[in-house]
């Protein structure tokens, strides 16, 4: 939620100490575009103290883009191009959470194929 305590429909994903959290989807027919947004409760960023959190997205083992949500940002979008891997009738895909200081990033995101 935001300072208006406005819901988001996301995927929580905490990112964990070291390395990271891989959320895959296989057998996705994908468009020309992955497209979403990403964030964090506001209650948790608005001192804007926390670390960023970096979501990279990959399909076929190939990274399309990479979205940093910085504290502050808000319910922020991203939209990353698909190259060759456009209008594939099938793909594996796969969206990465990091961050250098896991404590109170309470994130999530949510995306779509266009």
């Amino acid at each position: 939620a935001d300072e208006e305590f406005r819901p988001r429909r996301c995927i929580w994903a905490h990112p964990l100490k070291t390395g990271e959290l891989v959320t895959r989807f296989e057998g996705v027919p994908l468009g020309d575009v992955i497209r979403g947004h990403h964030g964090m409760y506001w209650m948790i960023e608005r001192e804007r103290k926390g670390a960023p959190v970096t979501l990279t997205v990959r399909v076929d083992g190939d990274t399309v883009g990479q979205a940093t949500h910085a504290d502050g940002d808000g319910w922020s979008s991203f939209e990353f191009a698909l190259g060759s891997h456009a209008r594939a009738a099938s793909a594996t895909v796969e969206l990465a959470v990091t961050t250098p200081n896991y404590k109170d990033r309470h994130y999530c995101f949510e995306a779509d194929t266009r």
